[in-house]
């Protein structure tokens, strides 16, 4: 197949599908507003998309809107794919619907349908007309299919459920050598307790809530390093943390990755660590869960409800309210001092994962709703 991915390239995700039906034989291609962050996928085209201006308003929305979705037009149309699959709706969702290409497939996400819908009444209209438009829907959990049905009134066999999962020959205990050279390189004591906070450093994952918990921490015990990730983060967002840190003085118990992290490193850095934080005010089950459950880091996380899929409090993981640090400091604690809780909770999500979350099984069921679309048998 002729496949033609409408997603961020720089997005560690949009590389993970890419590769994958690349190395299954297919020819790729990739529209983006943006390039790779890094180096580019070995035969894999990239084709950039630019916004006709910069400036904030409405009319400058629509003026882009105009200028992106003909760009896009352009390209499929010089592409001529065997199928679209855009990934976040209310970005390439949308533009994939304007051009009005088929079979398309929409990716959803997670914020793209619940916290963007909610910007304003226009893109909550335009996500809902991306969806309508598109052939299929994917999801990645149960609770998603009733909040599309429910709230953007989606028909149910539209929705094809394919969890992405992790790849379990990179996420999964070990890492022994590496993360001794991890706790060296950061200048670690190896005694140390590691806490990471594994998701980008943007609003939407309270990372300064995080940062406020630290002290609270510290006054029980020093023996704690926080790793703090930037990732695909906002850079202004990342300034604010660093303040922060500085007014908290605690800047001998934080480390501050400021790059892309690799699966791999990421892998490693959930080995180094006793637990993971991951807070947001929404979410679906984020995969960077996931690659922590699978390493065997104790959950620290929100009580959502796409998190109940799998988690519950105290029985593999420790649910925290995102605005209140005293709880995250408290479940910091808990998950450093009680072994028997982390090995009991480790166990579990190793379980979980390993069962209902393989990359590859599932990476195989996408593939085959494209194979099924192309040859009109849906």
């Amino acid at each position: 197949m002729r496949i033609c991915l409408l997603s961020n390239a720089w997005s560690i995700h949009t590389k993970r599908w890419a590769i994958f039906f690349q190395k299954r034989g297919h020819e790729v291609h990739i529209v983006s507003k943006g390039g790779f962050n890094g180096d580019s996928i070995e035969g894999v085209e990239l084709h950039v998309i630019k916004k006709f201006t910069e400036r904030p308003g409405i009319i400058s929305e629509f003026l882009n809107y105009r200028h992106l979705s003909s760009q896009v037009r352009k390209i499929i149309g010089e592409i001529d794919p065997d199928i679209v699959n855009a990934h976040y709706v209310s970005i390439y969702g949308v533009l994939a619907s304007a051009v009005g290409f088929h079979p398309y497939v929409a990716t959803v996400w997670g914020s793209d349908v619940l916290q963007d819908i909610n910007r304003s009444y226009l893109i909550r209209l335009s996500v809902r007309r991306a969806l309508s438009n598109a052939d299929r829907i994917t999801i990645a959990t149960h609770d998603l299919q009733k909040h599309l049905i429910q709230n953007l009134m989606v028909q149910k066999e539209k929705i094809e459920i394919v969890p992405w999962g992790v790849d379990l020959s990179i996420f999964h205990k070990g890492y022994e050598s590496e993360v001794k050279r991890l706790f060296s390189e950061l200048d670690i004591d190896p005694d140390s307790h590691i806490i990471l906070s594994s998701r980008s450093a943007h609003p939407l994952y309270n990372i300064e809530n995080i940062v406020e918990a630290i002290p609270l921490v510290l006054k029980s015990r020093d023996d704690v390093v926080f790793i703090l990730l930037k990732g695909s983060g906002e850079p202004e967002y990342m300034q604010q943390i660093e303040s922060l840190i500085r007014e908290n003085e605690v800047q001998d118990n934080v480390r501050l990755i400021r790059r892309e992290v690799s699966p791999h490193e990421m892998a490693v850095l959930n080995n180094a660590a006793d637990a993971f934080i991951s807070i947001p005010q929404s979410d679906q089950f984020g995969l960077t869960i996931l690659e922590g459950m699978a390493c065997g880091s104790v959950p620290i996380v929100s009580p959502l409800p796409f998190y109940s899929q799998y988690l519950e409090d105290g029985r593999n993981a420790i649910f925290v309210t995102p605005e209140k640090p005293e709880e995250i400091s408290d479940a910091i604690l808990l998950s450093i001092s009680n072994q028997d809780m982390r090995e009991r909770f480790n166990n579990q999500n190793i379980s979980i994962v390993g069962e209902k979350e393989d990359w590859n099984e599932n990476a195989l069921k996408m593939e085959d709703l494209f194979k099924r679309l192309v040859s009109n048998k849906v």
